[in-house]
């Protein structure tokens, strides 16, 4: 594709099917709640409501419950200007949403039409935003349980001989859609994270592209900061002690040796930090972490057989272990992209469908099928994670409820993709049997609608099989 067909396809269309696709998830959801409140089921319309609210409200609490989120505020007044602005964005938090969309078309715009400044454009399109972490919550917060319950009510309906709402229908088709879309961007992010894929609401890149020194300035640097920002940026280098200010001999040699590792590729790292040579090397602390090489002035590293001989230009560095390889994942084309969210949209169909009607018929034997498989799931990511803190201990728990619907590479990294697929769609297929089973077996359950229902549970969870086989077999990323 040439540079505006990319645009198109990557920025243009892809951020106005999102946009489209949310607020008619929106709109559907407020009609929801209107038909409900007519109907008499106030229950099923506050809880829907209140659906809508719950990923907007733990936002709000991550927000405001970590400082290093908060903006720079110098005054209480400043302080309390910012609270109530982040309460109002609680409240009419499509505004904020809706903003973020507007903003990135505005700018893939600009980037098509406007050469000279494509790059800055795009660097304006996918600069990190706070607001991406709602969008990242919604549809595992909102999306999944608000389609489970408009199904689990329409079923039930049903059995009562109700009319059954077309907005029903509507609404649980665009969060399916959201969710599955989400399920794909983030597939294999932590595979994609190794090679500099950063999460969308991170703030951290886009004050380090604003806030660039230049050469000729002196910046002191901390010993947490580059650990830090080594461990982010590439997770395989990790310095050991290093001193307070580093020559920019260190920092180009090590850039050297990485871009050769990763086959030229760019790892964003040679545009963090600038820093000026020093004519006197500090000395390192730690002689079993830091290996001592002879590096010239340009920053290239001599050959290991090449004899030691001192002089004004060659002075002695610490030098950091750096691997050979990378194993990261490129990030998906469009076409890898539409097939996946085929793959999950019907996965998520087959699997929620089964899960409603089976909470209808038998809800005590879905209770305890989802006890255990909760159980397992949870007891295999404890273990992965070794019990490091309590707060990652919580994010396990929290994945251990997403992986009962769908999965992603979110703060767990696979070890061997195929045997983990293969594992987890097959406890998926035999839960669906199982919870299927359970009422399509049943003499009193003798209606065409009952076995249509049957019937396309297992022919989504089929052609969500065949989706994947294809994403698997050619469209899978390297």
């Amino acid at each position: 594709l040439t540079a505006k067909q990319q645009i198109w396809v990557y920025f243009i269309v892809a951020t106005g099917l999102k946009s489209a696709v949310y607020v008619f998830d929106l709109a559907s959801g407020i009609a929801v709640v209107n038909e409900h409140y007519k109907a008499g089921d106030n229950a099923w319309a506050t809880l829907t409501l209140l659906l809508m609210y719950f990923p907007s409200l733990v936002f709000f609490i991550v927000i405001i419950s970590r400082p290093d989120l908060w903006d720079k505020q110098h005054e209480i007044s400043g302080t309390a200007k910012w609270f109530s602005f982040r309460a109002a964005q609680f409240l009419a938090y499509p505004i904020w949403v809706m903003y973020r969309y507007a903003k990135q078309l505005f700018w893939s715009v600009e980037a098509l039409t406007n050469e000279k400044g494509r790059e800055e454009a795009l660097l304006a399109v996918t600069q990190p935003s706070q607001t991406e972490l709602y969008l990242f919550l919604q549809p595992f917060l909102q999306s999944i349980p608000q389609a489970f319950l408009q199904l689990y009510i329409m079923l039930a309906h049903y059995q009562l001989d109700k009319q059954i709402s077309q907005m029903q229908v509507f609404c649980i088709t665009t969060s399916l859609m959201i969710v599955a879309h989400k399920t794909g961007s983030f597939l294999w992010f932590e595979s994609q994270k190794i090679i500099q894929r950063k999460e969308p609401w991170s703030l951290k890149v886009a004050e380090e592209q604003q806030t660039q020194p230049s050469s000729k300035e002196t910046v002191p640097i901390k010993l947490k900061t580059i650990a830090q920002d080594s461990e982010l940026l590439m997770p395989f280098l990790q310095p050991h002690q290093l001193p307070s200010t580093v020559p920019i001999g260190l920092m180009n040699s090590s850039m050297s040796v990485e871009e050769q590792s990763t086959d030229n590729k760019p790892t964003g790292t040679e545009n963090i930090i600038s820093l000026p040579a020093y004519s006197a090397p500090p000395k390192p602390t730690n002689l079993e972490e830091i290996k001592v090489a002879k590096v010239s002035d340009n920053g290239s590293l001599p050959e290991s057989n090449a004899p030691s001989h001192p002089d004004s230009t060659n002075i002695g560095l610490p030098t950091r272990k750096i691997k050979t390889q990378i194993k990261g994942m490129e990030e998906e084309d469009a076409l890898a992209k539409s097939v996946a969210f085929l793959w999950w949209f019907f996965f998520l169909f087959s699997r929620i469908l089964s899960l409603a009607a089976c909470a209808n018929f038998q809800p005590f034997a879905l209770l305890g099928l989802l006890v255990a498989h909760y159980t397992i799931i949870t007891g295999h990511l404890l273990h992965r994670s070794g019990f490091p803190s309590i707060y990652k201990v919580f994010i396990q728990l929290c994945l251990g409820c997403m992986f009962i619907f769908c999965f992603i590479e979110f703060r767990y990294k696979l070890k061997n993709v195929t045997v983990f697929y293969i594992c987890y769609f097959s406890l998926m297929l035999v839960e669906n049997i199982g919870m299927s089973l359970s009422w399509y077996l049943s003499d009193e359950l003798d209606s065409f609608w009952y076995k249509f229902v049957f019937t396309i549970i297992f022919g989504s969870f089929f052609v969500s099989v065949l989706s994947m086989a294809l994403y698997f077999s050619i469209l899978k990323p390297k």
